[in-house]
């Protein structure tokens, strides 16, 4: 061990290091208290206290250097010449109750709330077991003391944990999480909408197809206007292309149905996506024009895609029934859930077009939450719930961006409006770039609805769904 003489490593105010010995993971500082006491704390008698020998206390202090720390503070001892009593140095910056120091304490309750308790007692020489116990401590002032506030544009959805479902609740203006609720069910919703302080305040709420969302917000938030989030909706219609690719993999060669499991994401992108990579849009060419089929589908697909770039309800709702009417009545079985969901709720999905809402931040909160569990090996659920609510690690903040100099900031703008110029453009241009050639398999009369589809997206206004969505705007 070697040992070095500076008395300011501590940064403790009326505390002086005396001698560092260190080695390779760890400081051992032994330190002296330079204020002594004015007064007996006994008696209160000034001028009375007389030294009377010394005494030393170890404190765990924050890590330097990558390095735990342990500091040797030497107290001295004193006897009242009046009451005859004895006393000691108090500690600057010591923890009540803990054999540690107050900034040691704060390091673990913030840091335990965004890392494992065993990487924290790693990080600073303690059990984790007291790790653990510091941020029990720090999550109960936390419940005491914040309050969330009512969403005005909530987020409902579930996540798996232990064998049962969570209930996810998110402010997707302020993309937060609000609460994560113990278990799904009906009751568990009801009580969560009681105890909000402004129920009346929610205006829109976006979730899946679960019917049990939908019918307790109705009941509890009449004012609120239910928005099916677009994606469940969209990805149900991929796996319906999906299935249909793995159907006619059964039936081709190991070989080429190997090749086509290959090439299937150029299948259920969308157009514009699709084209942006010439030998991907050269391979589904050449498995479009094998299986006459997969063009069927890939059409019906792409006409799906492009009704959710629409902005007016009274548009969407026409050009669903144009699309419904031009798809071929062999791919009705596969669409059966789809069309279902259409018929028994319309205004839950169509409200879509007039919100500018989805669920994609509460579908990012799940991830995290399930990324928390995987870390932690399974905490307890009030562990979870705290570290899902108070962490700030685990929400979304807008990042630092250094400040461009002129000339690189009017070069970047420059770009930004030529692609903005060329999104445009291209957004306005049909998007069944194949509807001109002819069809392999589809009749005279769906190639008509095509028409008509095209006629209809070319009548439509475009709108930037990242625009903010001011307090004051009708939502109707």
């Amino acid at each position: 061990m070697r040992q070095r003489g500076y008395k300011d490593i501590l940064n403790i105010p009326g505390v002086v290091a005396t001698k560092v010995s260190e080695n390779k993971e760890n400081y051992l500082i032994e330190a002296e208290i330079l204020r002594d006491p004015d007064e007996c704390p006994h008696c209160g008698m000034i001028e009375t206290l007389r030294p009377f020998g010394s005494r030393t206390e170890v404190l765990r202090d924050a890590s330097i250097h990558c390095k735990k720390v342990a500091i040797e503070f030497i107290k001295k001892r004193y006897r009242c010449s009046m009451c005859r009593a004895t006393s000691v140095q108090e500690v600057p910056g010591r923890a009540p109750a803990r054999d540690c120091t107050q900034r040691l304490v704060d390091f673990i309750k913030r840091e335990s709330m965004r890392r494992t308790f065993l990487d924290v007692a790693g990080e600073i020489g303690l059990d984790e077991k007291t790790v653990r116990n510091l941020f029990v401590e720090h999550s109960l002032e936390l419940e005491n003391s914040v309050r969330f506030e009512t969403p005005r544009w909530m987020g409902i959805d579930e996540v798996f944990y232990r064998g049962r479902y969570l209930i996810v609740v998110t402010n997707l203006e302020r993309r937060t999480v609000v609460d994560l609720l113990f278990t799904k069910s009906a009751n568990t919703l009801i009580s969560y909408f009681l105890s909000l302080p402004d129920p009346g305040g929610v205006e829109l709420v976006s979730m899946d197809m679960e019917g049990m969302y939908a019918n307790k917000v109705r009941e509890m938030l009449p004012r609120a206007i239910i928005v099916i989030d677009k994606f469940h909706i969209v990805q149900r219609m991929t796996n319906t292309m999906n299935r249909l690719i793995n159907d006619i993999r059964v039936d081709i060669p190991k070989k080429q149905s190997h090749a086509l499991r290959h090439d299937r994401f150029g299948l259920l992108l969308n157009t514009n996506k699709r084209e942006r990579d010439m030998t991907q849009y050269l391979r589904t060419e050449m498995w479009m024009n094998e299986f006459p089929i997969l063009r069927q589908g890939w059409e019906m697909l792409q006409r799906f895609y492009a009704m959710w770039e629409l902005t007016d309800e009274a548009k969407a709702r026409k050009y669903y029934a144009a699309w419904l009417a031009s798809v071929p009545s062999e791919f009705h079985p596969r669409l059966k859930f789809i069309i279902d969901v259409f018929d028994k709720r319309p205004d839950d999905i169509f409200s879509y077009f007039n919100t500018p809402i989805t669920n994609a931040y509460t579908e990012s909160a799940n991830a995290k939450i399930k990324q928390i569990q995987r870390l932690g090996h399974g905490y307890e659920f009030p562990a979870l719930r705290a570290k899902v609510l108070y962490s700030s690690v685990y929400r979304v903040c807008p990042r630092y961006q250094r400040p461009l100099p002129e000339a690189e900031f009017q070069r970047v703008l420059r770009k930004t409006e030529d692609s903005a110029r060329t999104l445009t453009q291209s957004m306005h241009q049909p998007l069944l770039l194949l509807a001109e050639q002819p069809s392999m398999g589809v009749s005279e009369d769906v190639k008509c609805r095509d028409a008509e589809l095209r006629e209809l997206r070319a009548d439509t206004d475009y709108v930037n769904y990242g625009a903010p969505f001011e307090r004051g705007q009708k939502i109707a």
